[in-house]
């Protein structure tokens, strides 16, 4: 995600042993979207992408205005 992702935690596949990210962003037309993906190298490989239910968009929201006003200061 380019638009600025909350990362929420980072976990590993116990059956691949491989690091997954999952994060909080949104999409140009403003959609907010929870994104699971694996780096890989350099470029990151999608596991799975869907829109965020309203608590979690308004928990994003929140966060990313805290973030605005901390960057003010």
């Amino acid at each position: 995600m380019a638009n600025d992702p909350v990362r929420i935690e980072r976990q590993v596949d116990p059956r691949s042993g491989e690091g997954r990210i999952l994060e909080l962003g949104h999409a140009n037309a403003g959609r907010v979207l929870f994104v699971v993906w694996i780096p890989r190298g350099s470029l990151r490989r999608p596991v799975t992408a869907f829109d965020a239910n309203r608590k979690t968009r308004a928990a994003y929201q929140g966060r990313r205005n805290e973030d605005r006003k901390h960057d003010l200061n």
